[in-house]
């Protein structure tokens, strides 16, 4: 095996330890400059996802749950943590994965820790992908396997990107 190979590998166990069915971190959550309790975090976690979408909540939707930074120390990234799980929860078409993807990449290394950034974005691509059966996935809000269409309202003239 190459070292490249090793290291996409390592990085995939270690994305494996993501978001779990419920919350593995006690309030307050750290989110968007404001601090919220479980409901209220899970009030505006609807309503990020409504606002993005333009599309009801779907009734098969399983409550909002984070765990932070999962297997990376939270100290200062918490709240970068919690807001790409906002968006994970939420799901959506592949370019909104990216963009989520990025942001925490940005987010993080604009706290100063860029090796750290860096190596997240790598485990959240390789290991965030809708496909996996794991409740860590990209639209993990629903059940699997998730579907850009669960969430997403049609767009006329809009055409959506099927790859990630």
């Amino acid at each position: 095996m190459t070292k490249q190979a090793a290291a996409v590998l390592v990085l995939t166990v270690v994305s494996a330890a993501c978001t779990p069915m419920r919350s593995t971190i006690r309030p307050p959550y750290p989110y968007m400059g404001a601090e919220y309790d479980e409901p209220t975090l899970q009030e505006v976690a609807e309503g990020v996802c409504t606002n993005r979408t333009g599309a009801p909540l779907a009734a098969e939707r399983r409550a909002f749950t984070t765990d932070g930074c999962s297997v990376i120390p939270d100290g200062a990234a918490l709240s970068c943590c919690i807001a790409h799980d906002v968006e994970y929860w939420c799901g959506g078409s592949p370019a909104a994965r990216r963009a989520a993807d990025r942001a925490l990449r940005e987010c993080v290394g604009g706290l100063g820790y860029g090796a750290r950034a860096r190596l997240m974005y790598l485990g959240v691509r390789f290991g965030g992908w809708r496909f996996f059966p794991f409740p860590w996935r990209w639209g993990y809000g629903y059940p699997w396997p998730f579907r850009e269409s669960d969430n997403e309202s049609p767009v006329p003239g809009v055409s959506r990107a099927t790859d990630e």
